[in-house]
């Protein structure tokens, strides 16, 4: 859920940071975040932001991981286990992680 401030601030970190990076190799590249927006304001900026797809809370995720290039994973606070990093590697999907 992107009201959970980790998640947040990981998005608005790969958007300002990293995706200008993989465009320039990439130029069509984008990135997909699932998971709850419902906290997310009408407004907010991440519901503008071209390079960004939100999807939502899924109820499989299975086929947009696997239909993924790639799984980012920033990991950048919070704790927790990281079950998308299996959820992507027992789907084929790498996984690119930031520390």
């Amino acid at each position: 859920a992107l009201s959970f401030y980790a998640n947040r601030e990981a998005v608005e970190y790969f958007l300002s940071d990293i995706l200008p990076l993989v465009r320039r190799a990439r130029p069509g590249a984008r990135l997909v975040v699932t998971g709850r927006t419902d906290a997310l304001a009408p407004d907010d900026p991440l519901r503008s932001d071209p390079g960004l797809t939100l999807t939502g809370h899924l109820a499989d995720i299975r086929p947009a991981v696997r239909g993924a290039a790639a799984c980012v994973v920033p990991l950048r606070q919070g704790g927790g286990t990281r079950l998308k990093i299996l959820e992507a590697m027992a789907l084929g999907t790498p996984v690119v992680i930031e520390r």
